[in-house]
């Protein structure tokens, strides 16, 4: 558990493990951030050229980027926690 080993020598590996952890997530996200963001612009800009507003293409990714990416990171965020605790039992 968290709080079971005695010493310095457990808060230092599983700070490393931490940051190590975050940056591989961290290429994740924003790999996926990109992409929703990308096929979000090409989508709202064909459909928000037929009304004349193609300059609401960037608060439309903006805003359908924070909706659909908060859900899609607590995903793969619980996914990543779940595979790592069942691969150490």
């Amino acid at each position: 558990m968290l709080f079971e080993s005695s010493g310095l020598a457990g808060w230092d590996s599983r700070f490393v493990a931490f940051i190590l952890n975050c940056a591989e997530l961290c290429r994740i996200l924003t790999m996926i951030n990109f992409l929703v963001g990308l096929i979000l612009a090409f989508v709202g800009a064909i459909e928000l050229m037929r009304f004349g507003a193609s300059i609401y293409v960037a608060d439309l990714v903006g805003i359908a980027t924070l909706r659909e990416i908060g859900c899609l990171m607590t995903g793969i965020i619980l996914v990543r926690r779940k595979n790592c605790k069942d691969s150490k039992s």
